[in-house]
């Protein structure tokens, strides 16, 4: 009767154990280029490099892209709100002739490329706890046209 007991309560244990939901979280940003001119970004503090925070330098040539990959696992959906990570303050768009945009991340400025708000996109997909995020921002002509020495 023992044994009975302990295999029922082990059995109640494995589907409780097993009703757990767990959540994973994919999101791709996408920074392309449509400016008309080769351009650097440069993101201070960014955590793209596998969660190392460093100064990265990303060179994108006109009508080309960088995407990168954002993953969680975890037990809610919560969506990931950081294009270069939390602990980005600053980035510089320069195009090719010297020209620069400089966007802080306290700045409440249109196109901010540090602000997901400033992105074309949102939920692409959402199966069995895994949910799936697309996010574009494109670098324009407007933007060259509006950069500073």
């Amino acid at each position: 009767m023992k044994r009975l007991i302990v295999i029922i309560i082990s059995i109640i244990g494995t589907i409780t154990l097993s009703c757990i939901k767990e959540y994973e979280t994919s999101i791709d940003f996408c920074v392309k280029n449509a400016s008309g001119h080769d351009v650097s970004l440069f993101v201070s503090k960014s955590d793209i490099e596998f969660g190392h925070i460093t100064d990265t330098i990303l060179a994108i040539p006109n009508e080309a892209e960088f995407v990168y990959n954002h993953s969680e696992k975890g037990k809610g959906s919560g969506e990931y709100v950081f294009p270069f990570g939390f602990h980005s303050d600053s980035a510089c768009i320069t195009f090719d002739d010297g020209l620069r945009l400089i966007y802080l991340r306290e700045d409440i400025v249109p196109r901010n490329i540090l602000h997901k708000e400033s992105y074309i996109g949102g939920k692409v997909s959402e199966r069995h706890g895994l949910y799936h995020y697309q996010y574009t921002y494109t670098i324009t002509e407007a933007d060259y046209i509006n950069a500073e020495k």
